[in-house]
């Protein structure tokens, strides 16, 4: 959901206050048509809201700025926090092996 901060994110992902008048806008249209959807289901209503929550992705995207590249001091960082002996994650592989190749 645009425009909303969610219980346990961090902040600083949903910083509405920096959006412009623009964004707030397209948001505020998104939700518009999302909830007349919601009062009559047609197909006319599914495609204005997916095309105000296109509008509305495109222009919350171009206000948050490019992704930017993982450092390898992140990476770092990441597996000096991993603890030896857990379980593995999707990878399986253990956060020993990940360790010794550091």
């Amino acid at each position: 959901m645009l425009g909303a901060t969610k219980p346990g994110r961090h902040r600083i992902d949903w910083l509405t206050w920096l959006w412009t008048d623009e964004v707030q806008e397209k948001v505020r249209q998104k939700k518009k048509q999302y909830q007349r959807f919601l009062a009559a289901k047609t197909p006319e209503n599914w495609k204005a809201y997916k095309e105000a929550w296109s509008a509305a992705k495109t222009a919350v995207a171009s206000v948050q700025g490019p992704v930017l590249p993982i450092q390898r001091y992140e990476v770092a960082d990441a597996i000096g926090k991993m603890e030896c002996g857990k379980a593995t994650g999707p990878d399986n592989i253990p956060a020993d092996l990940w360790k010794a190749k550091n």
